[in-house]
Protein backbone atom coordinates (compact mmCIF):
# COMPACT_ATOMS: atom_id res chain seq x y z
CA UNK A 1 0.00 0.00 0.00
CA UNK A 2 1.16 3.73 -0.34
CA UNK A 3 1.02 6.91 1.33
CA UNK A 4 0.60 10.37 0.40
CA UNK A 5 3.08 12.46 1.40
CA UNK A 6 0.90 14.73 3.26
CA UNK A 7 -0.59 11.50 5.62
CA UNK A 8 3.06 10.13 6.01
CA UNK A 9 4.26 13.72 7.13
CA UNK A 10 1.69 13.29 9.79
CA UNK A 11 2.31 9.75 11.22
CA UNK A 12 6.12 10.25 10.89
CA UNK A 13 5.88 13.56 13.21
CA UNK A 14 7.57 15.82 10.18
CA UNK A 15 6.38 18.07 7.95
CA UNK A 16 5.53 17.86 4.01
CA UNK A 17 8.68 20.18 3.67
CA UNK A 18 11.01 17.81 5.39
CA UNK A 19 9.85 14.93 2.80
CA UNK A 20 10.25 17.29 -0.20
CA UNK A 21 13.73 18.43 1.30
CA UNK A 22 14.63 14.32 1.98
CA UNK A 23 13.50 14.21 -1.78
CA UNK A 24 15.51 17.21 -3.16
CA UNK A 25 19.14 15.46 -1.81
CA UNK A 26 18.77 12.09 -2.31
CA UNK A 27 18.35 10.65 1.08
CA UNK A 28 13.78 9.44 0.89
CA UNK A 29 12.75 9.68 -2.65
CA UNK A 30 9.53 8.11 -3.19
CA UNK A 31 8.74 4.97 -4.76
CA UNK A 32 5.88 6.26 -6.71
CA UNK A 33 3.90 9.38 -8.00
CA UNK A 34 0.18 9.43 -8.72
CA UNK A 35 -0.92 10.53 -12.64
CA UNK A 36 -0.68 14.08 -11.19
CA UNK A 37 2.33 14.08 -9.68
CA UNK A 38 1.78 13.69 -6.10
CA UNK A 39 4.30 11.73 -3.85
CA UNK A 40 3.31 8.24 -2.96
CA UNK A 41 5.61 6.35 -0.19
CA UNK A 42 5.67 3.01 -0.13
CA UNK A 43 6.96 0.79 2.80
CA UNK A 44 10.44 0.37 2.06
CA UNK A 45 9.98 4.17 1.88
CA UNK A 46 8.64 4.05 5.60
CA UNK A 47 10.85 1.80 6.42
CA UNK A 48 13.38 4.10 5.17
CA UNK A 49 12.00 7.34 6.70
CA UNK A 50 12.21 5.48 10.45
CA UNK A 51 15.90 4.90 9.96
CA UNK A 52 16.77 8.50 9.02
CA UNK A 53 14.09 9.89 11.88
CA UNK A 54 16.14 7.08 14.26
CA UNK A 55 19.51 8.69 13.40
CA UNK A 56 18.27 12.25 13.42
CA UNK A 57 17.10 11.89 16.65
CA UNK A 58 20.87 10.90 17.79
CA UNK A 59 21.81 14.06 16.14
CA UNK A 60 23.57 12.93 12.64
CA UNK A 61 23.62 15.60 9.90
CA UNK A 62 21.67 14.59 6.57
CA UNK A 63 24.56 13.75 4.45
CA UNK A 64 25.97 11.30 7.23
CA UNK A 65 22.68 9.62 7.16
CA UNK A 66 22.90 9.16 3.93
CA UNK A 67 26.03 7.96 3.93
CA UNK A 68 25.44 5.43 6.76
CA UNK A 69 22.04 4.76 4.47
CA UNK A 70 23.72 4.37 1.35
CA UNK A 71 26.63 1.83 3.27
CA UNK A 72 25.61 -1.99 3.15
CA UNK A 73 27.77 -2.65 5.94
CA UNK A 74 25.79 0.10 7.95
CA UNK A 75 22.20 -1.13 6.56
CA UNK A 76 23.12 -4.73 7.56
CA UNK A 77 24.01 -3.86 10.94
CA UNK A 78 20.77 -2.38 11.32
CA UNK A 79 18.94 -4.80 9.70
CA UNK A 80 20.60 -7.31 12.03
CA UNK A 81 19.21 -6.63 14.97
CA UNK A 82 22.46 -7.15 16.69
CA UNK A 83 22.37 -4.04 18.85
CA UNK A 84 24.82 -2.27 17.75
CA UNK A 85 22.85 0.87 16.82
CA UNK A 86 21.85 0.57 20.48
CA UNK A 87 24.88 0.71 21.53
CA UNK A 88 25.47 3.97 19.45
CA UNK A 89 22.32 5.72 20.77
CA UNK A 90 23.15 4.49 24.41
CA UNK A 91 27.23 6.26 23.78
CA UNK A 92 25.16 9.19 22.03
CA UNK A 93 22.81 9.90 25.61
CA UNK A 94 25.85 9.39 27.67
CA UNK A 95 28.66 11.47 26.28
CA UNK A 96 26.49 14.11 26.69
CA UNK A 97 26.80 13.73 30.53
CA UNK A 98 30.51 15.07 29.53
CA UNK A 99 29.28 18.09 27.16
CA UNK A 100 26.55 19.47 29.70
CA UNK A 101 27.42 21.86 32.58
CA UNK A 102 24.09 19.16 34.23
CA UNK A 103 24.13 15.30 34.20
CA UNK A 104 21.16 14.21 31.93
CA UNK A 105 17.77 13.83 33.77
CA UNK A 106 16.96 10.49 34.92
CA UNK A 107 19.35 9.29 32.34
CA UNK A 108 19.27 5.55 33.57
CA UNK A 109 15.38 5.48 33.09
CA UNK A 110 16.04 7.15 30.05
CA UNK A 111 18.23 4.65 28.38
CA UNK A 112 16.29 1.66 30.04
CA UNK A 113 12.95 2.87 28.10
CA UNK A 114 15.30 3.30 25.10
CA UNK A 115 16.61 -0.39 25.37
CA UNK A 116 13.57 -1.71 25.81
CA UNK A 117 11.68 -0.10 23.51
CA UNK A 118 14.32 -0.89 20.45
CA UNK A 119 15.00 -4.66 22.06
CA UNK A 120 10.98 -4.94 21.26
CA UNK A 121 11.03 -3.14 17.82
CA UNK A 122 13.99 -6.05 16.85
CA UNK A 123 12.07 -8.87 18.17
CA UNK A 124 9.23 -7.76 16.23
CA UNK A 125 11.67 -7.52 13.11
CA UNK A 126 13.63 -11.05 13.80
CA UNK A 127 10.18 -12.55 14.18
Amino acid sequence: MDYPVGEVARAAGVTVRALHHYEEIGLLVPSARTISGYRLYGQADLERLQQILFYRELGFSLASIAALLDDPKANAMHDAGDGLLLLVASDRISAYDVVMAEPVPNKGRVLTAFTDYWLAELADIAS
